[in-house]
């Protein structure tokens, strides 16, 4: 009679805790499908901020406007990729692996072009920070571009910061980085992201940055297929930008840059529908460093113009993305110390332009 006793015990002190145990794993699933999700927390974290930054732009308004000749509306355009050949087709190959597939991967390992051989994709030569074999030292747009008009951009104490690929969840701390150094920027943006992070879109234009369109895709295979289809992804773009914000801008960076994916009559198409591309002529290398370093590759591309007594502003290619983020206030401090003062990209001035010089497809 004893060990029945002790059995029933046993068994009554196993239910209980099986009960405990259940009660507990409803309670949490129940805690955890009323927790918001991920998406939620940051859409409202965003609103939050975005809200903030607001508030502080009104009560600090003096403090934080930006100098005379830096224009305050948003006008630019930006995208994250190289200028020459070299470091340019390996960036798409770096980025379209991610994106697409094992046939790109091949292009994260840096394979050449057949083009690909004295010209360097971000414009600068892969050990000095040159210029491509262009031989035009100062910028501004070169090969074939000189029917392009507007006012040159040969002031070299002034830099055109331009940021590719956003808007991100990154964007807003990008743009209280930029007010809090007091300086500008154009963004050239992607149709789908400006979908996802309306608030950012809608934050540049208000605070008076350049807002610029990169595509649609992003994808070379789709963006370059024709004219139709490199000019349709920009007016989707266009579209898109106007409806969010109000701002119709001809600003455009082609995805991966002209060269080498762009024919001249895709760029004559862009051309011909209003378009106003722009390149650059200094790349962060923050597509392949994503860390400080590419503050130092920027440094090194910034001297070397110093030193070869360049005319052209420096247009520098960066990416709205978290790792620029974070080692962006490192560049804005040595743009600071140089006495750099910066500016938005607006329709108005000759735009930086690749020679050139497409590869067969």
């Amino acid at each position: 009679m004893k060990r029945k006793k002790e059995r029933r015990v046993w068994k009554w002190a196993a239910c209980v805790w099986l009960a405990i145990l259940l009660i507990f794993l409803a309670g949490w699933a129940i805690y955890e499908g009323s927790k918001p999700s991920f998406a939620a927390k940051a859409d409202r974290a965003l609103r939050e901020q975005t809200k903030e930054n607001s508030e502080k732009r009104t009560a600090v308004q003096p403090a934080n406007a930006r100098t005379v000749d830096e224009p305050k509306k948003a006008t630019g355009n930006a995208r994250p990729d190289a200028t020459g050949k070299e470091n340019g087709e390996r960036r798409v190959k770096t980025e379209e692996a991610k994106r697409a597939g094992p046939e790109k991967k091949d292009s994260r390992s840096g394979t050449k072009n057949k083009t690909d051989q004295s010209e360097n994709r971000d414009g600068m030569d892969r050990k000095e920070g040159a210029p491509p074999s262009s031989k035009n030292h100062d910028g501004g747009s070169q090969g074939g571009d000189a029917a392009i008009g507007g006012r040159p951009i040969d002031d070299p104490s002034v830099v055109f910061l331009t940021f590719d690929d956003g808007p991100s969840a990154a964007t807003l701390t990008i743009l209280h980085l930029l007010e809090q150094y007091r300086m500008n920027a154009t963004f050239f943006m992607l149709e789908p992201n400006m979908r996802r992070f309306p608030a950012a879109v809608k934050a540049i234009a208000e605070d008076g940055f350049g807002c610029g369109l990169h595509g649609v895709t992003h994808d070379v295979h789709k963006f370059y297929r024709s004219q139709q289809t490199a000019v349709g992804e920009m007016k989707t773009a266009q579209s898109t930008l106007k409806k969010l914000t109000g701002i119709h801008t001809p600003l455009i960076r082609v995805p991966y840059g002209s060269v080498p994916y762009m024919t001249p009559a895709e760029r004559q198409a862009e051309q011909n529908a209003g378009f106003i591309m722009w390149d650059w002529n200094v790349d962060s290398h923050d597509w392949d460093y994503r860390d400080v370093r590419f503050v130092r590759a920027t440094e090194k591309q910034l001297e070397t113009m110093r030193r070869k007594g360049s005319r052209s502003s420096p247009v520098i290619l960066l990416h709205d993305r978290p790792e620029t983020a974070k080692a962006l206030p490192a560049l804005l401090e040595y743009l600071k110390a140089h006495g750099y003062r910066t500016k938005v990209i607006d329709p108005s001035l000759k735009p930086v332009q690749f020679p050139m010089k497409p590869i067969a497809r």
